[in-house]
């Protein structure tokens, strides 16, 4: 009787810890990392008794935050945990918090998700009206904690991105990493780079800029290496797919070949893949005085500023001379037909010209054709207030039109909301 007793108090005790489980998203026929959520920061942790399933998971939970499971059996003590294999951590299995494994955090692929092209300008979906408008108050959305090397801060940030779901990617330039920032979220995460508890990640230095695909894919511009870097989406290392250069700008065409900017030279080199699958270099643009950062537009079509001559010029495909769109002077200045040192370019679909004002500490944005540009952000000069900029070096459009600029020397990234009211109303 005595033993009845004992084992039904173990069974209630063990229904109630079943009802405050947190049931976990799993991953079947699947390799350890591999894909198995729409989100591309989780992946498929291998169960202790499988090697083809376990659950999926967000994948960056620090290490050092993991407890190993009991030897022998293989459990662990913390409620809401679970015994998985992690081995970027360590061989010995670990205990996995459930609430990392939610369909929140790691929705499923759906079966009849169309593919989508790995090319986005970030602005396909709307259109920017000339008389459109932005907030000169800008909201901090990554970084403004300092300079500094903790996860809430940045520093040096230089080059920017946004993916489909407006995920900011920060090259984190004197932390020699990339970092992620989720919309609204207080601290960012780490993707490449240099990681204080991973001494077996590869080491970037001064990374510039970085463009990532629908996968998820990471190219970065590892400046201070004189090479680029392809990170592949959940990776602790990167592969090097081209050496002995010095890269600034990355960008992507819709054909998945790489545009590269080589500052000290000048010139502009496409890689792309031949038919072995073997990548080659092309050269499309030479003497432009300090290539900085560049975009390819749907046409192909490569802006790039020009750091040393002050002004933005156009390559277009089969045209061998370039074609200066803003900055039109050739000579620094800061009125508005004038550029100074600019450094970040982005160009929306009707062709309009953003660009990052370096040394004027503003944004200007030159329709297409224009001899002079439009102030969007820097009316106050040089500082650290919501309305100002210092030393601004990249900026990049959301598919709303919102503009999002990195504060260089702030360590901060800006968000700048638009305001489409007078589109609206001249279109009745």
């Amino acid at each position: 009787m005595i033993q009845h007793n004992i084992c039904c108090c173990f069974a209630l005790l063990a229904l109630n810890i079943l009802a405050v489980i947190t049931l976990p998203q799993t991953c079947h026929d699947l390799a350890q990392y591999d894909k198995c959520s729409s989100n591309p920061l989780c992946a498929c942790l291998h169960s202790v008794s499988s090697n083809d399933s376990g659950i999926c998971a967000f994948r960056w939970t620090t290490c050092s935050e993991l407890d190993a499971c009991t030897i022998n059996t293989h459990l662990c003590f913390q409620p809401n945990h679970i015994c998985v294999h992690h081995p970027d951590c360590q061989n010995q299995p670990l205990c996995y918090p459930l609430s990392m494994t939610t369909a929140d955090l790691c929705p499923t692929i759906s079966e009849t998700t169309t593919p989508t092209s790995s090319f986005s300008t970030g602005t396909d979906d709307v259109e920017l009206c000339l008389t459109a408008t932005w907030s000169t108050q800008g909201i901090t959305v990554a970084g403004g904690k300092g300079f500094g090397d903790k996860l809430d801060q940045l520093a040096d940030p230089y080059g920017i991105f946004l993916d489909d779901n407006d995920t900011i990617y920060i090259a984190d330039r004197s932390n020699h990493r990339i970092v992620m920032w989720e919309q609204g979220a207080i601290v960012g995460q780490w993707l490449a780079g240099y990681k204080e508890d991973n001494a077996r990640s590869m080491s970037l230095n001064m990374p510039q800029d970085l463009v990532v695909d629908q996968n998820g894919t990471m190219h970065i511009s590892d400046g201070g290496n004189y090479r680029v870097v392809r990170w592949n989406r959940g990776a602790q290392e990167g592969e090097v797919i081209v050496d002995h250069i010095q890269a600034v700008g990355i960008a992507q065409d819709n054909t998945g070949s790489i545009y590269v900017s080589e500052y000290a030279d000048g010139r502009i080199t496409k890689w792309s893949k031949n038919n072995d699958d073997q990548l080659f270099g092309q050269v499309i643009a030479t003497k432009l005085r300090q290539s900085n950062f560049i975009f390819v537009d749907r046409d192909r079509s490569v802006y790039s500023t020009g750091y040393m001559a002050h002004r933005i010029v156009k390559i277009i495909e089969g045209v061998e001379e370039p074609l200066v769109v803003a900055g039109q002077s050739d000579k620094s200045g800061h009125d508005l037909h004038q550029l100074t040192f600019p450094t970040g370019v982005f160009v929306d679909h009707q062709g309009t010209i953003y660009v990052a004002d370096t040394d004027n500490h503003r944004i200007v944005r030159w329709p297409k054709g224009a001899t002079s540009g439009i102030l969007i952000v820097g009316e106050h000069g040089r500082g650290s207030a919501s309305d100002q900029l210092t030393h601004p070096s990249d900026l990049f459009l959301d598919r709303q039109g919102n503009l999002y600029v990195t504060d260089t020397l702030n360590n901060r990234v800006q968000k700048f909301l638009i305001d489409k009211s007078s589109c609206h109303s001249k279109s009745k």
